[in-house]
């Protein structure tokens, strides 16, 4: 007697990686919604440790908790100032950059375009 073609496993796992994908595809759609719940449950695993230690302290859980979130958003603050701070000083320096770059890659130019990369001259 011959071997039927489709077997019961293997049916079991066609249906099991049909199924993956479905749920993966479904993961992928929600991710605007999943995301945030996720960093929160990080945050939420990394920070614990924390707040019980501070619990211990006898630093009220509610009271533990505001403060670790206010630590937080004053360092995404300090972050994103220091951020803001070096990024206008790029800027304000970045043609002094770009004219000190130029130079050599216009004495590039004719090795440049044996290669076939032009140069285009800006002024």
């Amino acid at each position: 007697m011959s071997r039927p073609i489709i077997t019961l496993n293997g049916l079991k796992i066609v249906i099991m990686l049909g199924m993956l994908v479905i749920i993966l595809t479904g993961i992928r759609f929600a991710a605007d919604i999943i995301v945030p719940f996720v960093l929160a449950l990080f945050i939420a695993v990394v920070l614990n440790p924390v707040v019980q230690l501070m619990v211990r302290w006898r630093v009220p859980r509610v009271l533990g908790i505001s403060l670790l979130i206010g630590v937080i958003i004053l360092a995404a603050v300090l972050l994103l100032a220091t951020l803001g701070t070096s990024l206008n000083e790029l800027t304000r320096t970045l043609p002094q950059y770009r004219s000190s770059l130029a130079v050599p890659i216009y004495n590039l130019e004719p090795w440049l375009q044996r290669f076939g990369i032009s140069v285009a001259r800006m002024s």
